[in-house]
């Protein structure tokens, strides 16, 4: 997978500016466990390139085609990431995991509380 750029924001305010942009970590784990296909850090200047548990924003799990257990697979995946971002960030109310499977595309909307909303 290529290191492509699908979007980013800049926040400019009185303190350093935060970068977020999405990146392929698909080489490259996580905790020595899990590999996101997709990645948005919240690190600030150099360090946005470092992805850990406590600088995670957002994951993208992409699979080839939309099929029902690859589906399941990839959000049972951001479910992962989720427990384990919300568990090291403890000033963080909600994660946003997306998932995208072929053609389809699926936002999940998570809280300490589990799965809030998803969205297909």
């Amino acid at each position: 997978m290529s290191h492509v750029v699908y979007s980013q924001l800049v926040v400019h305010s009185a303190a350093p500016s935060i970068i977020r942009e999405w990146q392929a970590h698909d080489k490259q784990f996580i905790g020595k466990h899990r590999k996101p296909d997709l990645a948005m850090s919240t690190g600030h200047g150099s360090n946005c390139m470092e992805l850990n548990w406590k600088t995670l924003a957002s994951v993208c799990e992409v699979k080839y085609h939309s099929h029902t257990s690859l589906e399941f697979e990839a959000r049972i995946q951001v479910v992962d990431k989720a427990f384990f971002t919300l568990s090291s960030q403890l000033n963080q109310r909600y994660f946003v995991g997306i998932t995208m499977c072929g053609s389809q595309m699926c936002v999940l909307l998570f809280s300490r509380g589990g799965v809030q909303s998803h969205l297909q």
